[in-house]
Order: C-alpha cells, then structure tokens, then sequence
C-alpha cells in the first residue's frame, strides 16, 4: 500500500522511498514539539504561550519565576507514544514533570528537549486534515479520552475512547480550524518542506478561539476508528489525490446524520503493568452486533485459532447510528459479550475499559441563538437563568437586522465565544436575508433560537428550516404597536399598563420554553403514561364499580387488592371449591376501536368469563378486569369500565379491582386490549358435569348474536361484501349499521341458569363459544356419550349471511360460530318440562329442544347432526 501511494506518475515507488517522503521532510512537526511550538508563533497561527528547554535547571528556574497560579502543561518534545504529555497542577508537579521526562528520561531521547507551555481552559479536539502539499481539508472533529478511568481521573494513556463528530467543534470553528490547517500546509511548502499525508492537530477551544496544542503526522488512534466509518468518498481515491498534489479535484464527503463512538478495551493495568497472554471470549458475539466493527490493536492468532491479548490496549470497539446516543449503545452492547479471561480464574475478567465515553457530549448544553431587533430586556432573565444553572443551555449567538441595536451589546457582555453579529438587510430580499441569518446560526452551532423583540416578517424558509426550534415573543398585537389590528382594552387597563404586563412575563416564557426543550429529568408522562390520567379513570368509574355490590364484597376500589367475604355470600370454606376463568374480547374489539364505540365490550368481557364459570355448577363472586393501552383516553376507559360493571351486575358478581396499564411503546394510538378474570364458588357435590348418562334431554338458550368468537373471520366478510361498519345492515334492517349488529353485546346465562343449579336440575352445561358446538359440547360429555342434534333452530340472519357470504358448508360454520345457540344445558329428561318453565319464569321466553345423549359406539363424534342448518 505505501509502495503504490508514494508521489510517481505510475504510483509505484519503493516503500523506503516513500517513507522518506512522507516522514523525513516533515518530521519536524510531529517529532519535535519544540520546533511546532516556533513554527505556530512564527507564522502567527494561535497556540499557547511556551519555553523550550535543553537543561533541566533552565526549566526549572522557569517555572519558579512564574506565578504560582499559572499553571503549566510539560511536553517531551519528541515522539512517547502518545504518553509524553504531562498536566500537573501546581508549581511543584511541574517540577516534578520537567525531571521525569528530562533527568529520569521516562520517554527517551523524545525528552532531550522539553517544552514548557500555558495551560489552556476549553475543550479539546483532534482535527484531523488530509493534505496534498499544497491545501488541506479538515474531516469531522473527533474528541477522545485519554485518562484510564471514568471521570477523567487515572493516568494518562494513548487513548481509552472516543467519538466523533465532536458537537463542541461548530460549523465556524469548523472553517477556523480548516484555515489553520490550510494555512500550516502552504508555510510548510514555502520553507521547502511540503507536507503530503494527514496532519492531526490536537485544539484546545479556549474562550478567545481555537489553539493548536500540538501537531501529530499521523492518523490518530482511536480517532481514525471513529472518523473513517463516517467518510462517504473512496479512501484510496483521496490518498492518491493527496500524493499527486490535487486534493482539489476531489470531492471529499462525510456521512450527514451518522455518529461513531469508540470504546477501547484495555488489559487490567493498563498503563502500567498488565497480564499478557489471555484469551479472548465473545469476540464473534461482539462482531455479530449491527453497526459494529471490532478493530484488533494488541492481539495474536494462535495456531490453534486462539486469539490473545498481547499489548495493553487490546481491542477498540466501534458502534456507528443516526446519533452519539445510538451509536455508543451499540458499541458497549459488544463491549459486555468481550472478556479477557484469567486461566487461572475462569471468572475473573482481565479487561477494562471506560464506562463513561461521551458522557458530557451526550449531555451537553442546549446551544442558544437569539434574534432581536431592541433592547432585548426579556432576553436578560434567560442570560441569568443559563449563568445560574437553571437552565440546561447556553447563548452561543446573537444577531440583529440593526446595528445599534442595545441586544447586540447584551450577547457581547457574555464574551468572546459569543457570536454576535449585525446582519444588513439592504439590497436583499427577505428570503436572501433570512438565509444569511440561518448561515450565522448554523456557523455557531446554534440549535434552538429565541426570537426576543424581532421586527421582521419571516420568510417561509426559515421556518421551515426551524421548525420546532424556534420562539418568537412578540408584542405586535398590543394596543401601541398593533398598527390599528386590535386597539381595544378592558377597562381599566391602558396601553401602557398592559405593555408592563406582557412583558414582564416574556422572560419567563422563553424560560419555560426552553426547559422544556432541554429538560434532562424524564418523568412518567414524558415516557407516555399519564398518572393524573389514571387517578382520574379511578375516580370516574367508581359509581358504577359500587353498584355491583353483592354480599361477600362492597366493590370499593383504590386498594391493593379485592376483598371477598365467603361466608357472607354463604359457602362454608370446608364443602366450597373455588372456580377461576379468564378471557378477553378478541378482535371484536377492533370493530370497537374502529366504529368509536365501547359502551358494550366490557359486557363482552364479564359473559366471555362468567358463562364458562356456571358451565362448572358455580356462582360468580367476583371480577377483575385488565384494561391496556398505548395512551390512555379516561372517556374512552370508563366506557369501557361502566361495561364492565353493568356486565357484573348481569352477572350479580362484584366488580372488586382492575389494573389499568398504558404502554406507549405497546400499543399504537387508539388501541386498547382487554382481559377479565372472573371468580366463582360452588358446593363440592354440586360440581358440574354431573351424572351425565344416556337419555338427557339437550336444551338450547339462543345466543344474542356472534358473540364474541370468529371476529377474524367476521372481519374478512365484511371486506370482502364491501361493506365497511358504518354501512347499512345487510342481514337486518331494524339494527342500523354493521357496526351496531356486530357490537351486540355477548349474552349472560348466570341469572338464567343459578336457579336450575340451586335445584340440582342440570347433569352439565356448555358455554358455546370458539370451536362452535361441535367442539364446546363434547367437553361436557363423558367419553363413553355423544350428542344426536335433532332439532337446531333455524339460522338467525347474521348467521346466514355469514354463511352465504363466506360459502362454509354446515359442518364449518358449526364449529366456527354460535348459530344461534349460546348455551346448551343437559338435562335429566324427567326435569325437562320443569326446566324449561323455570328458565321462562327468568325471562327465557325461547328455549330449543336440541336432541338427547346417546351411547357412543368406538371413535364415533361425539356430535351428531341429525338435521341440517336452516
């Protein structure tokens, strides 16, 4: 590779001569930091104030005559791995410092000369720039972490992280840094040395502007990890442009919206004495991630297929996403599959790394930009609130369309890193000035703007282009400014009155503007789950809750737990047997959702649950409901809960509790589900199926409609006639909508049937339900019984329009749907008569005799049609 990059027409240079190339003629940036530290000064590029030292002595007596409050950063001036730069902070450490690199020669001959520099206050970057020897361009700024542990503390390393792009670097930093970086290229080609390669400058963004700390000719580690995944155009295209010197012919791109974060992986130790010779364990886990790359830095291949740790910083981990947050979540997600595992301990694990890579960019400051035409007075309450901490932000731009404007000397009193800028109008449309404000903006990173006292029309571009990021103050519509829109006032009041009193609440409304774009705490509402919501739904449903009181529980909600009381409700605990059911709605309740209707889903809930119950010779007691949803609407709920209770109270159980649970991540708008958990109680003699045997007489109760089974398929068949559930019925004209027929509500069989259970009058009952009567009937019958149907009532109309509409033969739709009947009762054959009197004295006005049980003879179905559907 470096053969065929060295500069040559053909690109086939011999690699020593491309090394002399590319390192000898300017080894002086990076070898030598006394000789950086000239060139900077010399050529008027900004960097701190510094001494370089041959004698020890001579530094010293440097730092001694310097005040004691100025610190001072100590640099080996040659090449020490990335380690050779010292940061003490006070007078004594210094010292320390100059006799570690100079008389100990902790770094080697890098030490002979030692430079002695400012300590500088601001973030610091790597900027890093390819160049051809002429020009240079600036990639995306990276920033890293050189300290070994969390919190910046430990000592320093050559590298433990980083991210990129950097947000500290704006768009004008940016363009700064690239000037800077341009302008070291052409200084070095005029000295004779032309620089062909990447040229990395470590910045320091001090408050009076970028400072070159230092220059390295190298790509950086572990900054290239997190650069190149990001660079769109063809490396090997922009190296060759490099070494032909026409890097400006070549469109040097980087992904827009992408964000890449490393974590290096380091052997414990790390920097100074670490284990060696550990195997390495889920590396191909880690690789297996999205958006991961594993870069492998001190490691060694067995011949076994092994892979070792060999060096102190042993794997870098790079994850890539839309943003920091995404892309450092991947990458630590392969960081925990990664061991270095301990032969001697299986379960200690010899790896570190840093928890808390990116931790400040993530939580950075919201950058503000302001945008005013006046005094800016609303704009001082947001100066003090960002100063004291109150909000999460910071002004980092102030522009005015007028350049006397007193708001332009608000945002200079805040300092040099302030961009503060009169933008003129004259000569450009409001679309052209509008954009050279944006440019402004953008320049200084700013990502919310506050608009405090403009007197501009605003184009539509640039709201468009801020839309959701920008507040506007105004005080237009008052009566002294309103231009003749609204010059009426209470009485009372005056102009100047009611100007005193919008403004003094102008600061605090971009406050409250802004905390809400900055917040950092995250509350159960800001997740989508609304506890005042819920709170309320309690309170409203709680009338009907109570009218579902029954002996044994007084139906109170807002507690732990339900209370049932089994001796009130009349069961000795030594012959009573609990039943439990549970059950839901199905997708009947999409045609609720749909239609906006959901009076009687909860009815729905209660029979789906209760009638399986009594199906057991029980009493329901009591019942529970479960109601889920993405965002909870209390309207919507206590619709569906007072269903619940008048469904209970169908059923005479109590509706003691229920759980109400918003999930927005669950559920999409709109949507609910729902779940019912029914409780009953029957005598242990009086458990049913019971005596069943040949010769009982199967009477039929109709159902009220589908019920609650089959909606699946119910739904195809209406899509398929066309119909939607706003459409006229077709099956009957007196019910209104297809949307109303289908909602009717599933029927109740408990206060029908407890009578004939109190009288012992039924050997067993089928709740008719999913499977239809072909498969709910048997699961009442002893294996040795079938079923002959001999008399099922005609098909109730939705039934035969179900039947004619999807083409199921007689044997489908009896196992797919209700058909009419909703609950088969067997009977002893003498008690028939007496049954059907007693079902009509409840109101069962139609009862169907359906046939008999029969023997079985072998594998004969146990339900038999002697007759065909009508």
């Amino acid at each position: 590779m470096i053969g065929s990059l060295c500069p040559s027409n053909n690109h086939t240079v011999k690699p020593d001569t491309c090394r002399s190339v590319l390192l000898t003629k300017t080894r002086t940036l990076t070898n030598i930091q006394a000789f950086t530290k000239d060139f900077l000064q010399q050529h008027s590029i900004p960097t701190a104030k510094y001494r370089n030292f041959t004698s020890a002595d001579e530094a010293i007596a440097y730092v001694q005559s310097l005040s004691p409050t100025d610190r001072q950063v100590v640099k080996a001036s040659g090449l020490a791995a990335g380690k050779g730069v010292l940061l003490p902070t006070t007078p004594a450490q210094t010292i320390d410092a100059i006799h570690e690199i100079m008389s100990d020669k902790a770094f080697g001959a890098a030490g002979d000369t030692c430079v002695i520099e400012s300590f500088m206050t601001g973030p610091e970057a790597s900027c890093l720039a390819f160049c051809d020897g002429k020009t240079a361009v600036l990639m995306p700024a990276a920033q890293d972490h050189k300290r070994a542990l969390d919190n910046d503390e430990g000592l320093n390393t050559g590298g433990m992280g980083a991210y990129a792009p950097a947000p500290c670097v704006t768009p004008e930093l940016h363009r700064e840094i690239e000037e800077m970086c341009k302008k070291t290229v052409e200084k070095m080609a005029e000295r004779g040395t032309p620089y062909v390669g990447v040229l990395y400058a470590g910045m320091m963004l001090t408050p009076n502007g970028p400072s070159v700390l230092e220059f390295n000719c190298r790509f950086g580690d572990p900054e290239t990890q997190v650069l190149l995944p990001l660079l769109e155009t063809d490396l090997y295209e922009i190296m060759i442009a490099c070494c032909d010197g026409k890097l400006d012919t070549v469109d040097v791109r980087f992904k827009e919206n992408i964000s890449a974060a490393t974590v290096v992986c380091a052997a414990k130790g790390y920097p100074e004495t670490y284990p060696k010779g550990m195997p390495i364990k889920g590396l191909d886990a880690a690789d297996s991630i999205d958006n991961v790359k594993v870069y492998h830095a001190g490691t060694k291949l067995d011949q076994d297929g092994t892979i070792r740790c060999t060096g102190g910083r042993v794997l870098a981990v790079t994850g890539t996403g839309p943003n920091l947050t995404e892309a450092l979540a991947a990458s630590y997600k392969a960081v925990k599959n990664l061991s270095f595992v301990d032969t001697s301990d299986p379960t200690n694990n010899l790896m570190h790394y840093r928890t808390d890579i990116a931790k400040g960019a993530i939580r950075k400051k919201l950058r503000i930009g302001v945008m005013g035409s006046t005094r800016g007075t609303a704009l001082l309450p947001v100066m003090e609130a960002c100063a004291n901490g109150t909000l999460h932000a910071e002004i980092v731009a102030v522009v005015s369309n007028r350049s006397q404007a007193q708001i332009l000397e608000k945002g200079r009193s805040l300092g040099p890193t302030v961009t503060t800028r009169f933008v003129s109008s004259k000569g450009l449309s409001r679309e052209q000035f509008d954009a050279e404000c944006t440019s402004v903006l953008v320049g200084a990173g700013v990502e919310y703007v506050l608009l405090v006292g403009y007197m501009r029309i605003l184009s539509k571009q640039f709201t468009d282009y801020w839309a959701g990021r920008c507040v506007n103050v105004h005080p237009s519509l008052l009566p002294k400014h309103a231009g003749g829109m609204d010059l009426e006032v209470e009485p009372g009041e005056t102009a100047e009155s009611l100007k005193a009193k919008v403004q003094a609440l102008e600061g605090p409304a971009f406050i409250e503007a802004i905390q809400k774009k900055c917040k950092t705490t995250i509350s159960y509402a800001d997740a989508g789950v609304s506890i005042d919501a819920g709170n309320s739904l309690v309170e409203l449903i709680k009338p009907a809750c109570k009218a579902t009181r029954r002996p044994g529980c007084d139906a109170d909600l807002g507690g732990f737990g339900g209370l049932f009381d089994l001796a009130a409700a009349g069961y000795k605990s030594e012959d009573t047997i609990i039943i439990g059911a549970t059950d839901g709605v199905g997708t009947k309740l999409r045609i609720a959702h749909i239609t906006k209707k959901h009076e009687t889903v909860g009815i729905d809930l209660v029979a789906m649950c209760v009638n399986d119950l009594i199906v057991a010779g029980g009493e329901p007691l009591f019942f529970l409901d479960y109601f889920a949803t993405g965002k909870l609407d209390v309207e919507e709920a206590a619709s569906v809960v007072r269903g619940i209770a008048e469904g209970c109270k169908q059923a005479g159980c109590g509706l003691i509790g229920g759980e109400t649970a918003e999930m927005p991540s669950m559920y999409a708008p709109g949507d609910y589900d729902l779940a019912g958990f029914s409780v009953g109680a029957v005598h242990k003699d009086r458990v049913l199926p019971k005596n069943v045997c040949a010769g009982n007489v199967l009477l039929g109760l109709p159902s009220s409609g589908i019920h609650s089974n089959g909606f699946s398929l119910v739904r195809k068949l209406i899509e398929k006639a066309n119909l939607d559930y706003g459409s006229v019925c077709p099956w009957d004209n007196n019910v209104g909508t297809v949307g109303d027929a289908l909602l009717t509500p599933t029927k109740i069989y408990v206060k029908c049937c407890l009578p004939l259970l109190q009288k012992e009058m039924l050997t067993g009952l089928a709740h008719i339900t999913g499977g239809g009567l072909l498969e709910n009937l048997p699961r009442s019958l002893p294996s040795n019984l079938k079923a002959e149907i001999t008399g099922h009532p005609p098909l109730p109309s939705v039934f035969s329009w179900m039947k004619q509409t999807s083409g199921l033969d007689d044997h489908e739709m009896l196992r797919t749907f209700n058909c009419g009947i909703g609950m088969v009762l067997i009977v002893k054959k003498e008690c028939a008569d007496e049954t059907k009197d007693l079902l009509r004295e409840t109101g069962e006005s139609v009862v169907y005799e359906l046939g008999q049980l029969v023997d079985r003879l072998g594998e004969e179905e146990q339900v038999e049609m002697k007759c065909l559907l009508a």
